[in-house]
C-alpha cells in the first residue's frame, strides 16, 4: 500500500491510529505513511498508471468477446477498476471516498480523460451490450492519451535514458545478423519488433523518437534479406551517431583482453 501498488492506499494516508501495541509498530506505521504521502517522484507514479491503462486492455479482450449483458457489465466494471485506479495514480493520489462517490472524486481531480463522466455511465444506465463495449474501448483510448500526453511533459537528457542501453542493444543487431546466417526466418522478425519497442520506451522524454530510424519492421522480407540487412546495418549506425552526437558514451571492447581489463575495474 505505501508504494502506491495497491488502491488502498488511503488507508495509510488518510487513517488515524486508534490502537497501537508498541511504540516499534507506530514507528513503523507512521514510517509507512511518510512514504505513502511522497509522490515527488512524477516519472514513477507515470509508470504506475500506465501499468493500469495496460491491465484494464487485457480486460477489454474479455469485454469484446462477452456474450451477455452481464458478462459485459462484469468486464466493463473490472475495467473502471483499473482505470480510475490508474487516474488516480496519474493525479499521484488514491482513492478516498465510496463507490457511490467515485466518478465524482475522479471528476475533483487535476488531470481526467476526455469525456469520463459520460464515458463512465454507460456501463450502468445502458442496457446495450454493443454500445457498452464501443463505449469502453473509447474510455481505455482517451486515459491512455491522457497519460501520454503528461509523459510529454517529462524531460529527460538523451544521456540520462540511454547511457549503458546501446551495449544490451547490440545483443538484437548480432542476434539478426546471425539468424539469417544460419536460415532462421523467425528471429530477425521478432528481435526487430523488440528492438523498436525497447527504443521507444528509451526515447521518451527525450524530445527523439524512433521515427528518426531507418524502420526495420517494415523493412523484413524473408525474401530481400540482403535489402533488410541493410536498413538493419542503417538503423544501428545512425542510432550510434545520434548517441555520439549527444555524449552518449558507449562501452565497447575490441577484444577479450580489453573485456578483462574493464572487469578488473568495475
Amino acid at each position: 500500500m505505501a508504494n502506491h501498488d495497491e488502491r488502498l492506499t488511503s488507508i495509510i494516508t488518510e487513517g488515524r491510529v486508534i490502537y497501537y501495541s508498541s511504540e516499534k509498530d507506530l514507528k513503523r506505521f507512521e514510517q509507512l505513511k511518510e512514504k505513502a504521502l511522497d509522490v515527488s517522484d512524477g516519472k514513477i507514479f507515470l509508470g504506475k498508471a500506465q501499468e493500469q491503462v495496460n491491465e484494464a486492455k487485457r480486460t477489454y479482450f474479455d469485454l469484446a468477446h462477452a456474450g451477455t449483458l452481464a458478462e459485459v457489465r462484469f468486464h466493463a466494471m473490472t475495467i473502471i477498476f483499473s482505470l480510475t485506479y490508474g487516474i488516480a495514480l496519474l493525479n499521484r493520489t488514491s482513492i478516498k471516498r465510496g463507490r457511490a462517490k467515485l466518478k465524482q472524486e475522479i471528476l475533483e481531480m487535476r488531470l481526467v480523460p476526455k469525456d469520463f463522466a459520460n464515458l463512465y455511465d454507460t456501463v450502468f444506465f445502458s442496457n446495450d451490450p454493443t454500445e457498452i463495449k464501443k463505449v469502453f474501448m473509447q474510455l481505455i483510448r482517451n486515459t491512455d492519451e491522457l497519460i501520454a500526453r503528461e509523459r510529454e511533459t517529462e524531460t529527460y537528457s538523451l544521456a540520462e535514458k540511454m547511457t549503458g542501453y546501446y551495449e544490451e542493444l547490440i545483443n538484437s543487431y548480432n542476434k539478426i545478423e546471425h539468424a539469417f546466417e544460419i536460415g532462421d526466418y523467425y528471429t530477425p522478425l521478432f528481435a526487430a519488433v523488440e528492438l523498436t519497442l525497447e527504443l521507444d520506451g528509451a526515447f521518451t522524454g527525450t524530445g527523439f523518437s524512433v521515427d528518426s530510424l531507418p524502420d526495420i519492421v517494415a523493412e523484413y522480407d524473408p525474401q530481400l534479406t540482403d535489402k533488410f540487412m541493410e536498413t538493419v546495418k542503417q538503423h544501428q549506425s545512425k542510432l550510434v551517431q545520434l548517441l555520439n552526437d549527444k555524449g552518449v558514451e558507449i562501452t565497447e571492447f575490441r577484444d577479450f583482453e580489453g573485456l578483462r581489463k574493464f572487469m578488473e575495474k568495475v
